[in-house]
């Protein structure tokens, strides 16, 4: 008995050792595989130990076997299998931990952040720095001061992701218009529930121009389905047809946690894909009546409304009775303008040029600069004509 129970120790010690090895990698990795085989290491040990509730072990044990055989599975079929980029982690943005919650969504804090994204052979895709003023926003140089103002709202498309300073969409309006004084709102995730929030706030939005890059994959982030909308304001859309504040995206409390926890299993990845992918038409409605009060706001204040359209692709519409064409027919009887800047026909046939990376469809500095050129010519019909002198 005594060589049992000692041959039964040295099979537990192995295993917990296994469970640590697979512990430290999984920690290491966020491999959520790793950490399951751990647990699962941890639960057999306990198991040969003792025999109370075995059977249920047992059970257990086996079922979370069969979720880390899905999960060394899942990569090779789905969303999950297609190659994907990642941040380096010892860049600011690869932490995150530069953001802190504001009442518009999460914003970073002063000064310049670092951001280098990788791909999945760990070359590098870009390396570039942020310069973020006091207010949270990416700054626009060169900085004028103007009666010609115009503000930007949008998202990664409007704050640059991937770009320097001088080469995101607000910089090249900037530089093509010396006359007039340009704002980034726009940041990384957000969309017009965003914008939204920042005008009914107590932030500096004067000028002459409210200008909203905005497109169909929009529509979700208005709704709080993708999980990196949470800390963004969520609207609720009201008998009336207007929307009211209802609290934040991803409120925190059980779901949250169980998101941070999940957030590295393949497995929970294409369920969040299928998720945050699949609209309906109340969502398309909720995120009308945003951009139909960033279009009264705008009015009132005696400001010109503005949308830049990006087209999505065409079976990003499944579940609704929407199309691009659609869509932008929505916007025009709300928008003072609507103006194309995919710069293609349909999305998919955009010049790879206009790509950062293949695993990257952020725009490039020169897609950047040709919308620039189209809505020049649009925002020069707005000029008063005059400016103010710098420091005013």
């Amino acid at each position: 008995m005594s060589l049992i129970r000692m041959k039964d120790s040295r099979i537990n010690v192995a295993i917990i050792s296994a469970g640590l090895v697979f512990l430290s990698y999984g920690l290491y990795a966020d491999n959520f595989a790793a950490l399951l085989l751990s647990t699962s290491s941890f639960l057999l040990a306990t198991l040969i130990k003792y025999e109370y509730g075995r059977s249920i072990g047992v059970a257990a044990t086996a079922a979370l076997l069969s979720v880390t055989a899905a999960e060394l599975v899942a990569p090779w079929f789905g969303p999950a299998a297609r190659p994907t980029a990642r941040f380096d982690r010892s860049s600011d943005y690869g932490k995150k931990r530069y953001l802190r919650p504001t009442d518009v969504g999460r914003l970073p804090s002063r000064g310049v952040h670092s951001s280098r994204k990788l791909s999945p052979e760990g070359t590098e895709i870009y390396s570039i720095k942020y310069s973020i003023g006091d207010d949270g926003f990416r700054i626009t140089s060169p900085q004028t001061h103007s009666n010609f103002r115009i503000n930007f709202f949008g998202c990664s498309f409007t704050i640059g992701e991937g770009l320097n300073d001088n080469e995101t969409l607000p910089h090249f309006v900037n530089a093509s218009l010396p006359g007039a004084s340009v704002k980034n709102f726009g940041f990384h995730g957000w969309g017009a529930h965003n914008a939204l929030a920042i005008l009914q706030s107590h932030r500096d939005t004067r000028g002459t121009i409210n200008f909203l890059l905005t497109s169909p994959w929009h529509v979700p982030r208005s709704a709080c389905k993708p999980s990196w909308t949470q800390g963004s304001p969520r609207f609720a859309l009201a008998s009336n047809g207007r929307v009211e504040l209802a609290g934040k995206c991803w409120e925190k409390g059980l779901l949250s946690l169980m998101e941070r926890a999940l957030k590295h299993s393949k497995l929970y990845k294409m369920w969040r894909y299928a998720q945050e992918n699949k609209q309906n038409d109340s969502d398309f409605e909720l995120y009308f009546a945003i951009v139909r009060q960033i279009a009264e706001v705008s009015r009132s204040r005696q400001q010109k409304f503005i949308i830049g359209l990006l087209k999505a692709r065409e079976d990003s519409f499944g579940g609704t009775h929407y199309s691009n064409e659609s869509f932008r027919q929505r916007l025009e009887k709300i928008a003072d303008e609507v103006i194309d800047l995919t710069l293609a026909d349909t999305i998919e046939k955009l010049d790879k040029k206009f790509r950062i990376h293949e695993l990257d469809p952020h725009p490039t500095a020169a897609a950047n600069d040709k919308r620039a050129q189209i809505l020049v010519n649009v925002f020069e019909k707005y000029s008063p004509g005059t400016r103010l002198p710098v420091g005013q």
